[in-house]
């Protein structure tokens, strides 16, 4: 009986032992900081700036140095990127043409 008293101590030592083991080692994993990177958001046209580009562009081939422009909400820059805007002047609403060339943002218009 005194062996078996003696093994049933020894497992319950042991688990012991292995228990505060575990909560060590979570307490260890808990405490420690975590570092979640997060992407850097994608960097897009400034609209205003784009549309008066644009209408530069446009009143160099048209007579209405006023046309109204409206180009897409948040280009996302990146080279090579093509997208229409919308002109209107005295001639009613036509395309222009821009593609992104570099990644800096330039861009150059083409009519349609």
């Amino acid at each position: 009986m005194t062996d078996q008293r003696n093994f049933s101590g020894s497992v319950v030592a042991f688990c012991s032992f292995v228990v505060a083991v575990c909560a060590v080692l979570v307490a260890v994993k808990v405490m420690s900081p975590v570092q979640v990177e997060t992407p850097a958001p994608p960097r897009v046209l400034d609209q205003t700036a784009l549309e008066k580009q644009v209408a530069g562009a446009v009143s160099q081939w048209r007579s209405n140095p006023n046309a109204l422009v409206l180009c897409p909400l948040s280009v996302v820059v990146e080279k090579g990127a093509e997208f229409t805007c919308t002109v209107h002047d005295d001639e009613g609403p036509r395309q222009a043409s821009v593609t992104i060339e570099d990644d800096q943002g330039k861009i150059s218009v083409e009519r349609n």
